[in-house]
């Protein structure tokens, strides 16, 4: 038992105000830990689950993967704990890196765990990890431990290796290269006045795969990556930013003003956003959830400070219902899209925001892979310039005809 507490101290001792989010280790403190982890005892005495997330291409040209982890509450007996993940990769003949992560749980309150049996209840703490690479074959090994010097542990092995439709893309990382997972952030340019658009991007935060209702390390990886590419490609004047959730209808961000100190403040609020239960209210709503669409598009259609673009942005949702027309007002001036990310092909079925974007005569471009997202900013963009040089043309004066002799 030794072993893990060192294990579990030497995190705290590295970072005294970590911020409970995953982040790789130095070089002596990775050393450190690859000690720790080859000498522990056979048997875990932590009773946990560690599943792992098989490698796909995201949306920077990056292989992703990763893993949850299960635990169930009776294990802490309703007291306030705390948990430290380490995830070491190692690259086929390279070097490991090695991620750490720390959290925080509460107690259960006092006036509640009087009343509550926690073994009856089947609550499970739920968390997810994950990392990039490039293609290769790679050695994973995840070490979940408490402060109560209990561990759990998982080795697994993984491969990743660009598909036949893939073969010609350019990939961020080189062959047998680990990265954390998290996108490069946005630098925040912006095109100067009259030569970019005035954007609004309404960003769903759903998990990608609809059977899920937790956002996991990769689904926020991905709403990252995917908002950086469009900030990156498209000519903006100026970005507004609203990050919503459509089962809950509430948002969780806004910022009118979106910078690239805001790129930094929304990662930190989906970092910390608990998504796995939806409010009453918006159950109530029922069919009638489709009215929180509605608004959004409300308030980007009025006031003088309305954009020229409104872009939404995200994973299909479970909405299926019709927006009515009278309830998705539009501005002549202003283009809409929707950035309609499909995780499994095949099951293409429109949602919600697809029916509203319809009403507001936009475009909904569906996408499967990073490819699929490249070609439709080409179509979005290619679309804008056309548009642009026609409203040009019909603001340009008319040619004087010369009198006739």
């Amino acid at each position: 038992m030794f072993r893990a507490v060192l294990l579990f101290s030497s995190i705290c001792i590295i970072w005294p105000s970590i911020a409970f989010s995953q982040v790789p280790l130095g070089p002596d403190a990775s050393t450190k830990v690859g000690r720790m982890l080859d000498s522990l005892p056979a048997h875990d005495t932590l009773k946990c689950t560690i599943h792992d997330w098989k490698p796909f291409l995201d949306f920077t040209f990056r292989f992703d993967a990763g893993y949850f982890v299960r635990c169930p509450y009776e294990e802490f007996g309703g007291e306030e704990f705390r948990l430290a993940t380490y995830t070491r990769v190692t690259p086929q003949g390279g070097s490991p890196m090695v991620f750490a992560e720390l959290m925080a749980v509460p107690a259960v309150p006092p006036e509640m765990a009087a009343k509550t049996n926690l073994k009856r209840l089947h609550a499970e703490l739920d968390m997810s990890g994950g990392f990039s690479m490039g293609e290769g074959e790679y050695q994973v090994e995840v070490l979940v431990t408490d402060n109560r010097n209990r561990f759990c542990r998982r080795r697994w092995s993984i491969k990743a290796a660009r598909s036949h439709s893939q073969a010609e893309i350019a990939l961020a990382l080189e062959a047998n290269t680990v990265s954390h997972i998290w996108p490069d952030p946005w630098d925040g340019k912006l095109a100067d006045k009259g030569e970019g658009y005035r954007v609004t991007i309404l960003l769903d935060a759903m998990p990608m795969n609809p059977r899920e209702s937790k956002l996991r390390v990769w689904d926020r990886a991905f709403l990252m990556q995917s908002l950086r590419s469009m900030l990156q490609h498209l000519p903006c004047e100026s970005v507004r930013l609203v990050a919503f959730n459509l089962d809950q209808q509430r948002e969780l961000y806004r910022q009118e003003h979106f910078d690239s100190e805001a790129f930094r403040e929304l990662a930190k609020t989906l970092r910390t956003t608990e998504l796995g239960t939806v409010s009453y209210k918006a159950l109530q709503r029922g069919p009638e959830g489709v009215s929180f669409l509605s608004d959004l598009v409300r308030k980007e259609s009025a006031g003088s400070q309305r954009s020229d673009i409104v872009v939404f942005l995200g994973p299909t949702t479970r909405f299926g219902q019709k927006v009515p027309a009278n309830m998705a007002p539009r501005s002549q001036s202003q283009h809409f899209f929707y950035f309609e990310y499909f995780p499994f092909p095949g099951a293409n079925f429109p949602d919600s925001i697809q029916h509203l974007i319809s009403v507001l005569q936009g475009t909904t471009y569906q996408m499967h892979s990073p490819t699929d997202f490249s070609k439709a900013m080409q179509k979005m963009l290619g679309q804008l310039d056309r548009e642009r040089e026609a409203e040009k043309r019909e603001a340009a004066p008319s040619p004087s005809l010369s009198p006739r002799n």
